[in-house]
């Protein structure tokens, strides 16, 4: 049961779940049939020299007579003949058919080629792809040729896979060729090209993208109403508001500040010491140019 359950379980792996291969333990394959039947008896050497069911005729016979066309036993078939008359007398008849060898046979429907498996890494060797080691070399719809070894499934290349580099170049001035593998969908070219953008900017950016999608990054180079450059990012709303950096005078004396351009000065209180008098007593006292001596106490 182990290996019905493994060979099941590879044959899903190898074909999928639909690949329609029978495979089964002989007890249920009573009453049933095939044109082709690989039958595999797993009793070999052991200390015992037990055959188990394989001593029983009619289970033999069930064995035996499921295949129409073709059958091949896999079996230590010294081994059974020395330990049952009925197998002793198969192997008998097999040898006088020479039907009985240390290789399996198999043919390529393709090109009549016959390949000898005599172990499991045979058949990765000798028919990787379950026909033979000729290239296939079939010219494809993309103008390649089948990269894989004689394969007796999908003959018509629906589900095959072109791994080489696609020949196809995009439709810019440029004539980028793909990156990608043959099968696969171009998709937008991502070369990086030298754009003008509609500000007159330029900027290094994806090929498949229009000047006029690019998004530039460069200081915007227009002028306020108050003469100075803008200097947001370009592409966007100048703003009303100019930050850069000026002398400006603070309202109610002309001493000077460094403030934004465009900031409002009202409430900007000037610290610049200066000699004031006091109105009452005409003393003079250093302070602050903001400050209201009217308010302070002469010292």
């Amino acid at each position: 049961m182990e290996q019905l359950t493994e060979l099941r379980k590879e044959a899903t792996n190898k074909f999928g779940r639909d690949h329609g291969y029978i495979i089964q333990c002989v007890d249920n394959y009573q009453g049933e049939e095939n044109d082709i039947i690989i039958l595999s008896l797993v009793r070999s050497n052991n200390p015992e020299n037990k055959i188990g069911f394989l001593k029983t005729p009619n289970r033999v016979c069930v064995a035996l007579s499921r295949a129409k066309l073709g059958l091949y036993v896999l079996c230590n078939m010294n081994f059974l003949a020395s330990n049952c008359g009925l197998w002793e007398n198969i192997r008998q008849s097999a040898v006088e058919a020479n039907a009985i060898g240390t290789k399996f046979i198999v043919k390529c429907e393709l090109h009549q080629t016959e390949q000898k498996i005599q172990s499991f890494e045979d058949f990765g060797i000798l028919c990787p792809e379950g026909g033979c080691t000729i290239p296939c070399n079939t010219r494809l719809d993309c103008g390649h040729s089948c990269a894989k070894p004689c394969h007796p499934d999908d003959i018509d290349h629906e589900k095959y896979l072109c791994l080489k580099r696609c020949d196809r170049k995009c439709e810019s001035e440029y004539k980028h060729p793909c990156k990608k593998e043959c099968y696969e969908e171009c998709g937008n070219c991502m070369h990086l090209v030298e754009k003008k953008l509609p500000c007159n900017h330029e900027k290094l950016d994806f090929c498949y993208l229009a000047p006029v999608d690019v998004e530039c990054v460069e200081p915007c180079e227009l002028l306020l109403p108050c003469g100075h450059i803008c200097g947001e990012q370009c592409g966007e709303e100048c703003s009303i508001v100019c930050k850069k950096m000026v002398s400006r005078q603070i309202p109610g004396c002309s001493h000077l500040v460094e403030a934004e351009c465009s900031a409002d000065l009202s409430s900007i209180k000037c610290n610049v010491i200066v000699e004031k008098e006091w109105p009452f007593c005409k003393h003079v006292v250093k302070t602050k140019c903001s400050s209201d001596v009217s308010t302070l106490p002469c010292p």
